[in-house]
C-alpha cells in the first residue's frame, strides 16, 4: 500500500456536468476509479455554498456544555435537512449509488460538532470494522463494499476544512499494512471548502482531525449501507434518523424507497 499520496483524488463537476445539471457517464466512470483505489474521494462544488451556511447556522445555534470537544447528533429528517438535494445530490448520489451497485437505503443522519477543544484530544483513529469485528478477516478485503459515508464540512465562510485523515488504500488493505496508532505519516489531510464534500467507503482507516480554530466546526454526514448490512462494533445500539408522515410526502416518489424505513413506531426519534 502506498504511503505517501502525491494528490487528493478530487474531482469536480465538469462543463458537461453542469449543463446537464447531473453526473455524466464518463464523469462516474473517472470517480468511481478514484474511490476503488482509495477508499475516498473529494467531490468539489457538489453543494449550494448557501444552503450549506445555512445548514451551519441552524447546527451551531444549539447550546453544548464546554466540556465536551466533539458532540455527536443524530438528526430527524426534517426542515432543512429533509433536502434530497443533500442527501440525493445530483453529483455525488449517482457515484455513492453506483459503487454499492445494488439495493441500499439512507441508515443514518447525523452531524459532528467539533469545538475549539478538540485540538487538545490529539488524533484519534477508526479500524477497518471487518478487520477485527469478524472471523472473515483473511477475506474481507476482497468483498465489496458495504456502506459509504458523504460528509459535508458546514462553514458560514469559505475558509479551508480538513475534518478527516485518511490512510489511502486503507480499505482494501489487510490490517498489518496499516498505520501505527497516533503516527501521523502516510495520511492525508483533504483540504475542503465550503459547497464540497468527502465520499467515504466506510472500509477505509480516517480519523478526526485536531480543530484549530476558535469556533466549532461542522460536518454533517448521510450514511447509506446495503439494507442487511449492520455495522459489527456498535451501530446496532444507535438510534435510526425519523422522519414524519407531513415530511414523507415532501419527499419525491422515485426516492422514497431510500428513507422509508424511517416511518412508523419502529423509527427511534431525535437523539443526541
Amino acid at each position: 500500500m502506498d504511503q505517501k499520496l502525491l494528490y487528493c483524488p478530487e474531482l469536480k463537476p465538469t462543463d458537461e456536468d453542469l449543463k446537464n445539471e447531473f453526473m455524466t457517464d464518463q464523469s462516474i466512470k473517472v470517480a468511481l476509479s478514484l474511490l476503488q483505489k482509495h477508499g475516498y474521494l473529494v467531490l468539489r462544488n457538489a453543494f449550494n455554498p448557501t444552503e450549506i451556511q445555512s445548514l451551519f447556522l441552524t447546527l451551531n445555534n444549539k447550546e453544548y456544555p464546554h466540556e465536551f470537544a466533539r458532540k455527536k447528533a443524530y438528526l430527524e429528517l426534517a426542515g432543512p435537512f429533509n433536502s434530497p438535494s443533500l442527501y440525493v445530490n445530483n453529483w455525488a448520489f449517482p457515484i455513492i449509488g453506483t459503487y454499492l451497485a445494488t439495493c441500499f437505503i439512507l441508515e443514518s443522519c447525523f452531524a459532528v460538532a467539533s469545538t475549539p477543544m478538540a485540538n487538545k484530544n490529539g488524533n484519534r483513529y477508526c479500524t477497518n470494522d471487518l478487520f477485527t469485528a469478524t472471523e472473515l478477516t483473511e477475506i474481507a478485503n476482497d468483498l465489496p463494499p458495504q456502506a459509504i459515508t458523504l460528509a459535508i464540512p458546514l462553514a458560514c465562510s469559505n475558509d479551508p476544512i480538513t475534518p478527516y485523515q485518511c490512510w489511502p488504500g486503507s480499505h482494501i488493505a489487510k490490517q498489518a499494512d496499516g498505520p501505527e496508532p497516533g503516527i501521523d505519516e502516510g495520511y492525508d489531510k483533504p483540504i475542503l471548502f465550503a459547497g464540497d464534500c468527502l465520499i467515504l467507503d466506510d472500509r477505509v482507516l480516517r480519523c478526526e482531525t485536531a480543530n484549530p480554530d476558535q469556533k466549532n466546526r461542522w460536518t454533517l454526514h448521510f450514511r447509506y449501507l446495503r439494507p442487511w448490512y449492520r455495522d459489527p462494533i456498535d451501530e446496532s445500539t444507535l438510534p435510526i434518523p425519523t422522519i414524519s408522515a407531513e415530511e414523507f410526502e415532501k419527499v419525491p416518489r422515485e426516492i422514497r424507497s431510500l428513507i422509508d424505513h424511517m416511518r412508523g413506531d419502529n423509527a427511534w426519534r431525535y437523539y443526541t
